[in-house]
């Protein structure tokens, strides 16, 4: 899980894109069980401990209140996403100009969030199932999925929520793209690989994104 930048103390942590223009590089905590994750955060934030040792943090504290609420949550959803195109920065016009657009993309999808009710945000983690080591690189694009709360700030998990079935694979259509074609070589060896999703939410609201994930989890585990 990523959180909202601030949240959790970055220092003594190397980011991978530090020189990334717009990007702001957090800390990630990764368990084998979201319940272990939420333990973590909240020993970590509790108390503001940490503010006392890295005063660039938020002292915003753990709310046991948020992730244990029962509180009935309508949540957002989408099953497909376009996959930005990488942009070349050559002057500081057109730097401030991508870091304009970023924040107004921010601020529109809080306004659309708060218009619609909508506390958090569903999602896929990937967009094809697993794929071979060796075709990671040639379909890095799919990694749009995840980067963009990166760009965007806002603090999300990942769950694994199911299996792949592996069929159906003959009727995808890979509309003679190639890496659409990886993507349906990948879905053929993929078969019984974990399939993840993905939870969103508002800035610095950690916890409520904690608790879908922890309940998400537990379904899993009961129904299975």
């Amino acid at each position: 899980m990523r959180s909202t930048a601030g949240r959790l103390s970055g220092r003594g942590i190397t980011g991978i894109v530090e020189d990334t223009p717009g990007i702001t590089c957090v800390p990630g905590i990764i368990a084998s069980r979201a319940k272990t994750l939420s333990f973590v955060y909240k020993i970590i934030t509790t108390d503001d401990t940490q503010y006392k040792y890295d005063a660039t943090t938020v002292p915003i504290p753990w709310s046991s209140q948020m992730y244990e609420s029962k509180q009935t949550l309508r949540i957002g959803y989408f099953t497909s996403s376009p996959v930005f195109p990488a942009v070349e920065v050559e002057r500081t016009g057109v730097l401030m100009k991508c870091l304009n657009e970023q924040k107004k993309l921010r601020e529109q999808v809080l306004d659309d969030m708060k218009r619609l009710n909508i506390t958090l945000l569903l999602a896929p983690v990937y967009p094809t199932p697993a794929c071979k080591i060796k075709d990671a690189d040639d379909i890095i694009g799919n990694l749009f999925y995840a980067f963009e709360w990166n760009v965007l700030n806002l603090p999300a998990g990942v769950v694994p929520f199911g299996t792949e079935s592996g069929t159906k694979v003959e009727a995808y259509n890979d509309e003679g793209d190639m890496f659409l074609k990886l993507a349906k070589q990948g879905t053929e060896s993929a078969k019984g690989m974990p399939i993840g999703v993905q939870i969103i939410g508002q800035p610095f609201q950690e916890e409520v994104v904690l608790r879908i994930l922890t309940e998400l989890e537990d379904f899993k585990n009961t129904s299975s």
